[in-house]
């Protein structure tokens, strides 16, 4: 069964008004109009030391918990929200495509997938573009002042997740 089928015409036009400068945080430039918060299950963010005492040699049991809370996140976010999936495509990679999910395992399975590639959805209700990111932290791409930011934080909180700002 297909995870993905394109949106009609109508969602297809409320996201380019809603997402018209995505582009950007696609070809990881920082717009104006987006704040990129990291979702992450450290503090903040890690010097060089830091990282070689968290991220080399990390036990299984430990990389399992990480992921565990990261994955728990992202099933909570797709729960809350209404998400679509998206690509750069054409020659010049400047035509969006955006996808629906066709379930709601799709959706899930999407953001809690193994090996398969970093995934990148849009939550519409939001404003806000949500990125696998690495090293235990994703990315939320929040656009202007967002009322939703506190509700977001709550959630990771409750994860043991923690949001900084990412800019």
């Amino acid at each position: 069964m297909r995870k993905f089928r394109s949106v009609n015409n109508a969602i297809r036009r409320t996201l380019e008004c809603s997402f018209s400068t995505l582009t950007n945080p696609l070809n990881n430039k920082i717009p104006e109009d987006y704040t990129p918060y990291a979702i992450s299950v450290f503090e903040g963010r890690l010097d060089e030391e830091q990282s070689e005492e968290l991220l080399v040699n990390v036990s299984v049991s430990v990389d399992k918990e990480r992921i565990s809370k990261l994955n728990k996140f992202s099933i909570r976010l797709m729960s809350e929200f209404d998400a679509y999936s998206f690509k750069l495509a054409g020659i010049r990679k400047k035509n969006i495509l955006y996808k629906e999910f066709t379930s709601k395992n799709a959706k899930i399975e999407y953001v809690t997938q193994v090996n398969m590639g970093n995934f990148k959805v849009l939550l519409p209700e939001i404003v806000a573009a949500y990125y696998e990111g690495y090293d235990y932290t994703n990315i939320l791409w929040l656009k202007g002042r967002n009322d939703n930011l506190a509700k977001i934080e709550y959630l990771a909180n409750e994860y043991g997740l923690f949001l900084w700002n990412a800019s």
